[in-house]
């Protein structure tokens, strides 16, 4: 029997080390690997101290080792929930919190202090017992706390906007407690706390989707929220990635919700040219819209569409792909990670100064047939060369569609990971999606192909090509077109927003017009 105070031996606290690691990481660690390893599995034990409220330090004796393993037993029924809360925090903050009546209350003061430990180092929180008290009251009071936010951005829950403003609690013109939603709708209860908490004058609603951003920019585009709500104009904003005219920003108090920060500032400013709605959607909805260089010479192309009002919206991104083609980007020379080398475009000096509506349209024609004929990026001498995509992460659903007793139809969505197969893609659906392989390369976005394979019947093993469909880096489908760059229409489109919704994917509000 050890003495009291007695220290381990190194084989025995090895094993200690290892047990630990292994029941907290979720993973094997041989004897083997932490000899010739040890970083990893002393790093692991480490944090399960520093979560557990116990000492580092390596003069430990046989019963402090004890003790932790007793503690370390004592907290396995609750482990799921500690594992679970590294990837979904919400979930584990729900198992922490129970409900009994109108008063909430921690079940364990051990798990409540873990989680409370949990928190304050995934967010840096100072205050973090005023925190889990904010959390208490919202629980109460409304229903948006548990569920998944249905904003197109990164978050997926609202425990990071929740941070966010409990970091500007100087800034709030109210107290906490005063706040009662009037609205049963949970968007429209995080748009009132919002208000109540940091506004004192009105807010356009597009705004509110800057408080679920964590991407480059979104603080700065939430301190033009606070300033806008402290009654200041939009247009005097700091850090906005546009410059706005006054009408513009007059204009963009009545974008619509559903765009972001930046497409609402867009449209705002094409509200001042009497451009016709679905071209404004499909201005958006091409690559300018997430480009603001060149605005000067970006204004001449809506002055264009505005006297050419009978070009079809779904003309317009084709067009824009165009001109970046022609003015703003040459041939791709080399890819090397993030850095594309080009060299110089065509022609640097494209103006449209002059341009006809038609001639225009037969032009870009022509150079839609250019790319199906580009033999020379796609010549024998190029499949050793064939540049190849990082996949994105995004599931290939498939689906099944029954045509007749003998036949039936395999839908699928397929990610084009190869340039020559993006290349293939755009020939045969008669677009340019070839253009966008610097993009791409690039990982600023992924390109799929909705395709149709039969199975029976006198066309067994035909397949048919009906969507391409370009889906950002931060999981947002910014474009999707059928043959000779159609809408989205019938089975095809259904099936889009059924792999969507599997994928948790967003859609941007133009796509469909």
């Amino acid at each position: 029997m050890a003495k009291c105070g007695q220290k381990p031996s190194l084989e025995a606290w090895q094993t200690h080390i290892l047990h630990v690691a292994n029941l907290y990481a979720n993973r094997s660690y041989s004897a083997w690997h932490f000899e010739y390893y040890p970083q990893e599995a002393n790093r692991i034990y480490e944090d399960w101290l520093t979560l557990s409220g116990l000492d580092i330090r390596r003069d430990k004796s046989v019963d402090d080792l004890a003790h932790e393993s007793r503690l370390l037993e004592k907290q396995r029924a609750d482990w799921a929930m500690l594992v679970k809360f590294k990837s979904r925090p919400i979930e584990f903050l729900k198992g922490v919190i129970a409900h009994d009546g109108p008063i909430l209350f921690f079940v364990d003061d051990q798990i409540c202090s873990m989680a409370k430990r949990l928190v304050q180092a995934r967010a840096g929180l100072k205050d973090i017992d005023g925190f889990f008290d904010m959390l208490k009251h919202l629980d109460r009071r409304s229903k948006f706390l548990w569920a998944d936010p249905l904003y197109a951005t990164g978050s997926e829950t609202w425990l990071d906007p929740l941070i966010r403003l409990w970091h500007r609690r100087d800034q709030w013109r109210r107290p906490l407690e005063d706040w009662r939603p009037k609205s049963h709708n949970r968007e429209r209860q995080f748009a009132s706390l919002l208000r109540h908490l940091m506004a004192d004058y009105y807010v356009p609603s597009f705004m509110d989707a800057v408080w679920l951003r964590n991407d480059k920019g979104s603080a700065r585009y939430r301190d033009a929220w606070v300033y806008v709500g402290r009654g200041k104009n939009l247009r005097t904003a700091k850090a906005l990635p546009m410059a706005l005219s006054k009408k513009a920003a007059h204009q963009a108090l009545s974008a619509p919700e559903e765009l972001t920060f930046e497409h609402a500032l867009k449209w705002a400013h094409m509200q001042t040219f009497n451009l016709r709605p679905r071209a404004i959607a499909g201005m958006l909805g091409s690559r300018w819209g997430a480009d603001f260089d060149e605005g000067t010479f970006w204004d001449s192309v809506i002055r264009f569409l505005a006297v050419n009002p009978m070009i079809s919206p779904d003309k317009i991104s084709p067009m824009v792909d165009f001109i970046y083609a022609q003015k703003f980007e040459g041939p791709v020379l080399l890819i090397d990670g993030d850095e594309i080398l080009r060299d110089d475009p065509p022609h640097a000096g494209f103006s449209m100064r002059g341009r006809e509506g038609q001639a225009l349209l037969d032009k870009i024609e022509d150079w839609h047939r250019e790319l199906g004929r580009n033999e020379t990026r796609r010549g024998k001498g190029r499949k050793a060369m064939d540049a190849t995509y990082c996949k994105s992460g995004w599931s290939p659903v498939q689906f099944t569609e029954k045509l007749n007793e003998d036949e039936i139809a395999n839908w699928r969505f397929v990610e084009i990971l190869t340039e020559s197969d993006l290349h293939a893609d755009g020939r045969k659906m008669r677009h340019c999606i070839y253009s966008y392989h610097p993009r791409v390369a690039a990982g600023m976005c992924s390109v799929w192909s909705l395709q149709a394979v039969r199975e029976g019947g006198p066309h067994h093993g035909s397949l048919k090509r009906h969507l391409t469909v370009e889906v950002s880096s931060n999981g947002r489908i910014n474009e999707a077109r059928g043959f000779a760059n159609k809408l989205p229409e019938g089975r095809p489109k259904m099936l889009l927003k059924q792999w969507a919704e599997k994928n948790r994917l967003s859609f941007a509000p133009y796509v469909f017009l």
